[in-house]
């Protein structure tokens, strides 16, 4: 009997022991699938990032090669009509005044001989008139002639004059309107572009070619409106693009705008918003490298730690 009792309480704490493993086993269980949806809700916060993001005391954006203000041109016709000659390639180097297209000026140039012909017309006319009153005046002076003969001479002479005028300003007008005729490039720079051809009719203000200077680039950075706020000019950087593995080359922020635009790079990643705002920041390059004229490029800026704690403390 004695054997017995020991046995069912051998058999009992056995029992009393797996089960206690048991719920242990569903408490640790319990406990790490919690912790694993916790941490895939923050991975899954993390992916969906905006144009640029915050790592540590960096900030990442993506960015493009753009040109100075002023250093990358449209040129267009300022008349309508049929295209002579485009006399500069894609790629070609030009400098100030240098011909890049030619209009027909055939019409232009007959008005402009037809007015040069009336204005000489005009002064011979002039001519003759300046000799009948002075002729006149003196006939007057002598009593042959009434005095309203003179008076009538001399409104004669003032309306030749000012047909004159009239004469110089069409022909001032139509020079003006055949230089337009002659397209020349406004800066130093290359031709990026070349939209219109030989023979081509254009409308008035079509493209004919893009020119850009690019020696004077610098990079313009999407940063995310929030991450905008701790960025100050002056602060260091670097530039890296795809191309260029383990390449970093050293930039400097020179201007922070102070408004929020729409974004206008397309993000790569098809899971950030695109309808976040950003604040294009520009970077001048410390060194030349070699990208590209629009080039997609990655930007890490070092924010100045004491611009943020200005903005919070206020002025002193």
């Amino acid at each position: 009997m004695v054997r017995v009792l020991s046995f069912l309480k051998s058999r009992l704490l056995t029992g009393a022991i797996l089960l206690s493993c048991l719920g242990l086993f569903f408490v640790a269980h319990t406990v790490s699938t919690a912790h694993g949806t916790w941490a895939g809700a923050t991975g899954s916060g993390t992916s969906v990032s905006t144009e640029s993001k915050s790592s540590g005391d960096t900030v990442v954006a993506e960015a493009r090669v753009v040109t100075y203000p002023g250093e990358e041109v449209s040129i267009s016709s300022e008349t309508a009509g049929r295209i002579v000659r485009v006399a500069v390639e894609e790629g070609q180097l030009v400098h100030k005044g240098e011909l890049i297209a030619e209009m027909d000026a055939d019409a232009d140039r007959a008005e402009l001989a037809e007015s040069t012909a009336k204005l000489g017309e005009i002064d011979a006319d002039i001519r003759l008139l300046e000799w009948k009153l002075q002729r006149t005046a003196d006939l007057t002076l002598r009593g042959a002639t009434p005095q309203v003969e003179v008076e009538q001479q001399r409104r004669d002479l003032a309306a030749a004059h000012a047909r004159r005028e009239a004469a110089a300003a069409q022909i001032d007008r139509v020079r003006v309107q055949l230089n337009r005729t002659t397209i020349v490039s406004p800066i130093d720079g290359t031709v990026i572009a070349r939209h219109a051809q030989s023979s081509e009719v254009i409308q008035a203000g079509s493209s004919i070619a893009t020119i850009a200077n690019l020696q004077r680039t610098r990079i313009e950075a999407e940063v995310n409106e929030f991450d905008g706020a701790a960025i100050v000019p002056g602060a260091k950087a670097f530039i890296t693009a795809e191309g260029f593995p383990g390449v970093r080359w050293p930039a400097t922020v020179e201007e922070v705008p102070q408004v929020v635009v729409t974004r206008q790079l397309r993000p790569q990643d098809p899971g950030r918003p695109t309808d976040s705002g950003v604040v294009l920041v520009k970077l001048a390059l410390q060194h030349p490298a070699p990208l590209k004229l629009g080039q997609r490029v990655e930007v890490t800026i070092e924010p100045k730690q004491d611009a943020s704690k200005d903005m919070l403390t206020g002025p002193r």
